[in-house]
């Protein structure tokens, strides 16, 4: 594991370093916001209730890279959930709930969810899908 852990990182690293200048992620956090801008908005024009559900992961250190822009990117969906007044399920704080233990049966890896994992995040949602009325016909907010 540690050997495809190393290798990921290396092509990542070369991937990133073939694109001077340009960000890393693969869309930049505004992108990110006027996508899920047309994407809320078109699925509440079909009455859907979309559910913002930022990934859950093995928390990578706090300093890191990687904990920076995923704290920006769960930032982004809780404000797109009151703005859109539509439910954000963090599937990442449920998963960080569990100890490291039991965390390790939860993945594969820092990323990977287990059959074991996938389960607990089902059921997790289950009960966030269950109670959508309440989303419903709920107008946007003002930014």
């Amino acid at each position: 594991m540690k050997i495809y852990r190393l290798l990921r990182l290396a092509v990542l690293t070369a991937l990133a370093a073939g694109r001077p200048g340009r960000d890393k992620r693969a869309v930049p956090i505004d992108d990110s916001r006027d996508n899920l801008n047309e994407i809320i908005n078109i699925l509440k024009k079909h009455d859907v209730v979309p559910v913002l559900v930022p990934e859950a992961r093995r928390s990578p250190e706090s300093n890191s890279e990687l904990a920076m822009e995923t704290t920006k990117f769960k930032n982004l969906l809780k404000s797109l959930s009151v703005i859109h007044q539509i439910p954000y399920a963090d599937a990442g704080a449920y998963i960080a709930g569990f100890n490291a233990a039991e965390q390790s049966r939860i993945f594969y890896d820092s990323v990977h969810m287990t059959p074991y994992g996938n389960s607990l995040l089902a059921g997790f949602l289950a009960g966030v899908v269950t109670n959508l009325d309440e989303y419903r016909e709920k107008p946007a907010k003002d930014p």
